[in-house]
């Protein structure tokens, strides 16, 4: 049995261009996003689905971050060829799960 949540009445940047949907649906099921647009557009839902009013509150779906460097984010430009490797993976490791629990994917 799937899990379903399905925000509504939210303002919602999707992430697929540029543009903010004012009467937005964010729909999540079993932790991955099923549907993110235009709450008219938002198809049947299961009656079992926990539908929570967002009451225009402002929602984004996830944020990509294409572009980072996880193991040298906690040293200075000058200090990044004297860092060990070790040091640098755990680093690498700490920052990349520090980045996941913030939505970044």
């Amino acid at each position: 049995m799937s899990q379903d949540t399905v925000f509504q009445n939210a303002r919602l940047f999707s992430g697929t261009d540029e543009t903010v949907t004012e009467d937005g649906a964010l729909w999540v099921r079993d932790g991955e996003v099923a549907f993110a647009g235009d709450q008219a557009r938002l198809p049947d839902i299961p009656p079992q689905a926990n539908v929570i009013d967002a009451a225009g509150a402002f929602i984004m779906p996830g944020m990509t971050e294409t572009h980072a460097h996880l193991s040298f984010a906690d040293a200075s430009p000058f200090a990044i060829g004297a860092t060990p490797v070790e040091t640098a993976t755990i680093t690498a490791v700490r920052n990349a799960e520090l980045m996941l629990s913030a939505g970044f994917t």
